[in-house]
């Protein structure tokens, strides 16, 4: 539940784990893998849309 509210605005992955890390007890490598498994299962399911991090206009 909480990747999904933290995904209601565009965000890096790091972005997100720094958020994560904030709230629960996870450390920096577990936090990114297992948030990466989720958003590319999302991706998967067509419900998360990944664009590639620049600057924003």
């Amino acid at each position: 539940k909480a990747i999904w509210e933290l995904l209601a605005e565009p965000r890096t992955v790091a972005s997100l784990c720094d958020d994560l890390q904030s709230r629960f007890d996870v450390d920096r490598e577990t936090c990114e893998r297992d948030t990466l498994a989720f958003l590319r299962e999302l991706q998967k399911e067509e419900l998360l849309h990944v664009h590639p991090a620049g600057p924003t206009p």
